[in-house]
């Protein structure tokens, strides 16, 4: 394949890098047992501190991936990125239909997105300063996401650890 057959794919990638998903915690149950007091029905003093201890690190968790999506992806990547003018915007593919539906109607309208390889990046010589700090932005965005999603794993496996100790607890009948 010609290094101008991966010109889609490069300049899309940078562009949907813009692209970020909230995570959020369903926690309505928990702050019902904690308001209630009804977390005291759990007789095992053990389980009642693995389910206090999961959700306070779920929201540890929930506001540091806030926060890194605020600061590392909206302000640090993003905006950047786009101002720089180096690829054009792309329209997300994962969007709720209504939504992706009212985008390609505005992308039918004014005709985006334009030809990847009409891209400023491709104009630039090889060694042009912006190619290695677009290299260097998009590196960072990578491990953004990489961590993210390491994180919200080790939260699914703690999930799923007190879940089944939850469960274990209620078939002894305690």
């Amino acid at each position: 394949m010609s290094p101008r057959a991966w010109r889609p794919w490069t300049s899309s990638w940078p562009s949907r890098g813009c692209n970020r998903r909230t995570l959020r915690l369903q926690g309505a149950t928990y702050r019902e047992l904690l308001s209630t007091g009804n977390l005291q029905l759990t007789r095992s003093q053990e389980l009642r501190e693995a389910i206090v201890q999961l959700y306070e690190e779920a929201e540890r968790t929930t506001t540091v991936v806030d926060r890194n999506n605020q600061r590392l992806v909206d302000q640090a990547y993003g905006l950047p990125l786009l101002d720089s003018g180096l690829v054009a915007p792309r329209f997300s593919t994962n969007l709720p239909p209504a939504i992706g539906q009212q985008l390609r109607a505005l992308q039918a309208r004014i005709a985006l997105p334009p030809d990847p390889s009409a891209d400023r990046l491709w104009q630039l010589s090889a060694d042009a300063p912006e190619r290695s700090l677009l290299a260097n932005r998009v590196l960072r965005r990578t491990i953004v996401s990489t961590t993210t999603l390491s994180q919200v794993e080790v939260l699914q496996g703690q999930f799923r650890t007190v879940r089944e100790a939850v469960v274990a607890e209620r078939a002894r009948g305690r």
